[in-house]
């Protein structure tokens, strides 16, 4: 008879409030925060162009929804102004700091690789490789 009673309670209570015990639970539940963006990370390697090849080491952080970070080169340390992808392609726009204009890293990630075009015109145009 109690677990009648307190079956006929408990049907009473979500009656009166008019939600179901399932979407109690779904309203309490947190939703997964969503992992870091593939890009963002630690990068070393080079790049490659006619003019020789560069050491780099591509720092990438995520705030906000924005990319932002650095590159540092031989050359100085330039910063990342933003990444962008589509297609599996990431482009990693950079400012060269008191020179002109910007460049772009364009390519794909591989396992743990990010290759791709290196464009620094009308500097260096060419490849790029960096393993994280």
């Amino acid at each position: 008879m109690r677990a009648s009673l307190r079956s006929a309670l408990t049907l009473l209570v979500f009656a009166t409030l008019g939600t179901a015990p399932s979407v109690i639970h779904a309203q309490t539940t947190k939703a997964p925060t969503p992992a870091a963006a593939p890009i963002v990370g630690v990068w070393n390697g080079s790049a490659k162009s006619d003019a020789g090849e560069m050491k780099i080491e591509v720092k990438i952080e995520q705030a906000a929804g924005k990319f932002t970070g650095s590159i540092s080169t031989a050359h100085g340390n330039w910063t990342i102004v933003s990444a962008t992808v589509k297609d599996d392609v990431w482009t990693v726009t950079f400012s060269r700091g008191d020179e002109a204009g910007t460049g772009t890293m364009t390519g794909k990630i591989v396992n743990r690789t990010f290759a791709g075009a290196w464009d620094n015109s009308p500097m260096a145009v060419g490849t790029f490789e960096v393993v994280k």
